[in-house]
């Protein structure tokens, strides 16, 4: 079995990149970077494997050096590829696109909390 050729940089959906701009110029992440994280980290747990196809255009947001230097990002996604995703950066992109979306619907509505997010349950 040939080894999957990983990209050296990652991005987003050209909606939800104009969205991950606006979580950090709101001040919910200090860095764009952050924002990608934790929106990978909350999909994968809403989502599991079941990550959507990115909608719309895709541009490169960051380098996978930049985003994962020491490689945990991709450790701890890797056992939840499936065969099928292929590549580990490619099933992070769609999982960072969804989140993105969750999370500025959230800040939409003024529900962005990591507890609501992680809970279901909005504070007070």
């Amino acid at each position: 079995m040939a080894a999957i050729e990983e990209p050296t940089n990652v991005g987003l959906g050209e909606s939800a990149h104009a969205k991950m701009k606006v979580l950090v110029e709101d001040e919910y992440f200090d860095k764009m970077v952050d924002a990608y994280k934790f929106a990978i980290a909350y999909a994968a747990l809403k989502l599991g494997s079941d990550a959507p196809d990115v909608v719309g255009f895709h541009q490169n947001v960051f380098g996978v050096a930049t985003l994962d230097a020491d490689r945990s990002l991709y450790e701890a996604l890797r056992a939840t590829v499936s065969p099928s995703e292929g590549s580990v950066y490619k099933y992070a992109e769609k999982l960072a696109d969804w989140g993105i979306h969750e999370i500025s619907r959230l800040a939409s509505d003024g529900e962005f909390s990591v507890l609501s997010m992680l809970t279901g349950v909005v504070p007070e």
